[in-house]
């Protein structure tokens, strides 16, 4: 593969092969029958197809395709899907997830296709007022946005200040976390709660439901002495969910807990404090990349998203297989691309309008 065109393409070579250890780790440690399921439906994916399509991001042509195929028939089947008596049958906001990124590009697109992607935006964020995640996703997304439209040397400073804050919080958070000096997550225990209700349900937007989950895998790495490099891809932690009277968490998780609710504390779990310190570098140094080292808008604003990413990766973001994950690491191969990084405002416009020439 030539990766001339990939700009510091050591820290995705990197992620790439501690990804293939621990799933190697992970072969090693195969306990049961629920492990090989677990391996080959999760555990290969997330460590090598994942990471790989960073790569389709460093190719313009491939973007522009998938790009092209998302707005042209994904979006047109999930309205369908959503519209039908089949809509309890997928996850709409995370096969939607494209949309984040077409948000950023508004400002790029024509009239027509403006109007397309504001609509299937308002689709998603009115759709389950209780996803919270896809709630914040196009909130921040609609936010870099308009950075677009007060683009200049202030704003651009202001950027740089807030990528800064957004990869700083985190591991300052994480390290109060775990000297139990301050949790955030707990932030409701001293605000009035804030409940959204619609036709699925109600959902309290400062319930805290991350704290038992770094509990148990922290609890679980510290009894293994595996700070370093994590339980492996088979790793499993004791979770005090099989406690919990609702749900069959007792059967699901009867040989332990195999993945959480957040994409870093996965890395951390599997990988230990290095495979969260790699998968946290490449955040840092693609929105480095986007933000610094670019001509144009649109790469300033996939950093700013990127470092976004980064932060949100500490609480949600699981990595399974799916469009919602490619589209994590997509954004980072575009950034990583000394070319499109290189190109011009309107070489962008005109790169993104080719989008949708079919």
């Amino acid at each position: 593969m030539n990766t001339d065109h990939i700009d510091k393409d050591f820290y995705i070579k990197l992620f790439v092969f501690y990804n293939i250890l621990i799933l190697i780790r992970g072969i090693f440690d195969l306990e049961s029958y629920e492990d090989v399921t677990t391996l080959l439906s999760r555990g290969i994916p997330i460590a090598l197809f994942l990471p790989f399509s960073i790569y389709i991001g460093t190719n313009l042509l491939a973007v522009s395709n998938l790009l092209r195929i998302f707005f042209y028939y994904l979006i047109t089947f999930s309205l369908l899907l959503l519209f039908s008596s089949e809509r309890n049958l997928f996850d709409f906001a995370h096969t939607i997830s494209p949309i984040y990124i077409f948000i950023l590009v508004l400002p790029y697109l024509k009239k027509k296709y403006k109007v397309v992607v504001i609509i299937v935006a308002l689709v998603s964020f009115f759709n389950d007022l209780t996803n919270r995640s896809n709630l914040l996703n196009i909130t921040i997304a609609i936010l870099i946005m308009s950075s677009f439209y007060l683009k200049g040397i202030v704003v651009f400073k202001i950027t740089k200040i807030i990528r800064s804050i957004l990869l700083f919080f985190p591991v300052f958070f994480l390290f109060l976390g775990v000297f139990n000096v301050f949790n955030i997550f707990k932030i409701g225990d001293f605000t009035s709660s804030f409940v959204i209700e619609d036709n699925r349900g109600q959902q309290d937007l400062f319930v805290d439901s991350r704290t038992s989950i770094y509990e148990d895998v922290f609890y679980e790495i510290d009894k293994k002495n595996a700070h370093l490099f994590g339980l492996g891809g088979s790793g499993k932690t004791e979770t005090s969910l099989i406690e919990a009277n609702w749900g069959d968490f007792d059967v699901i998780y009867k040989e332990g807990r195999r993945g959480t609710e957040s994409g870093m504390l996965n890395y951390i779990q599997w990988g230990g404090a290095l495979g969260g310190l790699i998968y946290f570098l490449l955040f840092v140094k693609s929105s480095y990349l986007g933000i610094y080292n670019s001509k144009n808008w649109l790469s300033v604003m996939l950093g700013l998203w990127l470092a976004y990413k980064a932060l949100f990766s500490f609480i949600e973001d699981a990595l399974v297989f799916n469009i919602y994950s490619l589209f994590i690491f997509i954004p980072m191969g575009l950034c990583f691309n000394k070319k499109f990084r290189g190109l011009r405002n309107s070489q962008i416009y005109r790169y993104v309008n080719f989008i949708f020439n079919k």
